[in-house]
């Protein structure tokens, strides 16, 4: 057995979370909250994510199919997030409460 670990990379995680926001985004057939990713916002996430004690359990993987594993289950979560904040930001109420501030 190789004793050799293996890092879940963090600019696999953030590519693989940007094509899932584009399959995501294709998938709704139509231009919507997706088409110009917020930088500033997805760098957060990415950030508090890989702070988080969910990146720092999965530093240490056995193989590179698990490391590969952790990055796809990570992306998802980045991709999932980032939606639900933008879809959120559409909302009408959310954007009177925003306003009132």
């Amino acid at each position: 057995m190789d004793s050799s670990s293996y890092i879940p990379m963090r600019a696999v995680v953030r590519c693989k979370a940007k094509q899932k926001l584009l399959q995501i985004q294709s998938d709704l057939d139509s231009p919507g909250p997706f088409e110009a990713l917020d930088e500033a916002l997805f760098q957060e996430l990415a950030a508090t994510l890989f702070q988080s004690e969910k990146y720092h359990l999965h530093r240490d993987c056995q193989s590179k199919r698990e490391a590969s594993a952790v990055e796809d289950q990570l992306a998802v979560e980045l991709a999932n997030t980032y939606s639900t904040i933008v879809q959120q930001q559409q909302n009408a109420l959310v954007r009177q409460l925003n306003a009132l501030l």
